[in-house]
């Protein structure tokens, strides 16, 4: 079966490119919130996504917690931002 005129021949079915976006956006969230000691379980977590992505948001956060585990869990801090001194 050839992709339709001017797609791309492994384009995403519609709609996937949104359940990605939210999806990166969830686990960004997840991520932020564990890194603070703040997130809740992941399967509480992923209630407050649409039904469709929760299977993809809890996948990537297990890896997270997976690879987070491998590591030691880590306090992470935001960068402040560099001071100068005004001019470029």
């Amino acid at each position: 079966m050839q992709a339709p005129h001017g797609a791309a021949p492994n384009a995403e079915p519609p709609g996937a490119a949104s359940e990605a976006a939210i999806a990166q956006a969830a686990v960004e969230l997840f991520v932020e919130q564990h890194g603070a000691g703040q997130a809740p379980s992941p399967d509480v977590f992923v209630q407050r996504y649409p039904e469709q992505v929760r299977p993809r948001i809890l996948g990537q956060i297990r890896e997270f917690l997976a690879f987070d585990g491998l590591l030691g869990h880590q306090e992470w801090e935001p960068q402040a931002t560099p001071q100068t001194s005004g001019r470029t």
